[in-house]
Formats: structure tokens, C-alpha cells, sequence
């Protein structure tokens, strides 16, 4: 079989989504994440493996996704909710900001009915993941941009500190 994942916004509240996935129905009507899953190898055209909403009560947004070899999705994205659903141990479980979109990544199990990993991801001032990847030994590549002189950076990195335009 040949899969293709998908993600997206919308506004609606009657997306159309499959049953016993993570979250059948909105906490808002601004705009909130949709990841889907189809099955390309049908001779008539593609069907739903799984659609499910991913977010939280206030606005949130889709920036990339990517898939590993066992059909697990890698979402990244941009949130302004406080309640974005994150993973028991998840590295960034609360919001740094309070007036401004953070960063989230999160990863959904082939069948779209659990996350096996989601946190936010950025500093205090704004921040947005707008593109991910994942390699064949599971490593998971993010980017994005911010505004945040506090986000989150290991040493050694090729930048570790923040730089503003003059």
C-alpha cells in the first residue's frame, strides 16, 4: 500500500473525520489543525485511512508534516491554545507565551487514535514550526522561526544566541 499524510486548517466543525481517532470534533471554530491519512494505491483514486482534528481551544495552525517507515505522522505547527494536547514527560508541556502563537511537533501513530509524542516547542515571544522531516533512522528535523530570544537551543549549535535585524 501507498500512503500519503496530509495536514491542513479548517474552520469548520463538521470536518469530515473517522471514528476512534485522537479528536473527533474542535474545541474552537477559529482554526485548528486537521492530519489525515489516505491510501493512494486504489485503481479509482485515493481513500481515507484516517482524519482527525489536532488542537486545542484557542487558534492553531499546520506548518509541515512527514511520515516514517511505519506510517507514524510528524506534525509541526503553530498554536495559540493553552490546553494543545501534549504527552505525559514532553520536554515543553505548557505554553512559554501568553500573547502569542508558540511553536508544537507532535506525532500520531499510523491509526491517527493516539499521539506517542507532542510538546510545545519555542520561547516567550512567538515562535512557529513551519516545516518537518523525519530520516530513515528516525531522527526528526524542524523549522520554523521565532521571535524569542529565550527558545530553546543546545549547545554547540551553529547559533546560539538570538540575533535581530537592524
Amino acid at each position: 500500500m501507498l500512503f500519503r499524510s496530509v495536514t491542513g486548517n479548517t474552520r469548520t466543525t463538521d470536518f469530515p473525520v473517522t471514528t476512534g481517532v485522537l479528536q473527533s470534533t474542535t474545541k474552537n471554530t477559529n482554526k485548528t489543525t486537521f492530519v489525515a491519512r489516505l491510501d493512494t494505491t486504489k485503481s479509482n483514486g485515493a481513500s481515507l485511512v484516517y482524519s482527525t482534528y489536532l488542537g486545542g481551544s484557542a487558534q492553531d495552525a499546520a506548518g509541515g508534516i512527514a511520515a516514517d517507515s511505519s506510517g507514524n505522522a510528524y506534525v509541526a505547527g503553530s498554536t495559540a491554545s493553552s490546553d494543545f494536547p501534549t504527552v505525559p514527560g514532553a520536554p515543553q508541556f505548557t505554553r512559554t507565551t501568553q500573547n502569542r502563537d508558540t511553536g508544537y511537533v507532535s506525532v500520531l501513530n499510523s491509526t491517527g487514535s493516539a499521539l506517542s509524542f507532542s510538546t510545545y516547542f519555542g520561547g516567550s515571544s512567538g515562535d512557529a514550526a513551519t516545516g518537518i522531516a523525519v530520516d530513515s533512522s528516525a531522527n526528526v528535523y524542524i523549522t520554523g522561526i521565532t521571535a524569542s530570544s529565550d527558545f530553546p537551543v543546545t549547545t554547540g549549535a551553529y547559533q546560539t544566541t538570538f540575533k535581530t535585524g537592524a
